[in-house]
């Protein structure tokens, strides 16, 4: 990542670390049953020569990386002291308005960005869930992903 700020690593941990920590406490008082929490698999690491898995141990390299390591054991935190239950995506890519990076690299004229979004992987990296609902393929059912 390209970092402009003086202190990187305290802009991403006010964002992704204090923001979830407030996001899940609201959560909760609002006895909402359970939070779904877009990490980054920047999280695992920066590269495997294997699809990342969750028992893989978290390797975090940048600042980015490092403040959503950390917000994601600060709602593993919060939601032991209450009711929530949590759902963690290490998402390798996100799409949306004003996307860069790694997605402007996809030919989306051949479609290969519809297989992106369906699971597909150009990449050995894999999305997957962790937290109290165990571990999902978003590939398969729904109902295989408890919801």
């Amino acid at each position: 990542m390209h970092d402009t700020s003086a202190d990187p690593l305290a802009d991403f941990r006010r964002v992704n670390v204090q923001g979830t920590v407030r996001l899940a406490q609201a959560a909760a008082q609002a006895r909402v049953k359970r939070l779904v929490f877009v990490s980054s698999v920047k999280v695992n690491g920066e590269s495997s020569v294997r699809p990342f898995t969750e028992s893989d141990a978290p390797r975090p390299v940048d600042a980015y990386a490092i403040s959503k390591f950390e917000a994601e054991q600060a709602l593993a935190q919060a939601a032991e002291a209450t009711a929530l239950e949590y759902v963690i995506l290490r998402t390798p890519l996100v799409y949306g308005p004003g996307v860069k990076a790694n997605f402007l690299r996809l030919d989306t004229g051949s479609g290969a960005w519809h297989a992106a979004a369906a699971g597909a992987r150009a990449k050995p990296a894999q999305p997957y869930l962790s937290g109290q609902s165990g571990r999902c393929d978003p590939r398969l059912p729904d109902a295989s992903c408890g919801g």
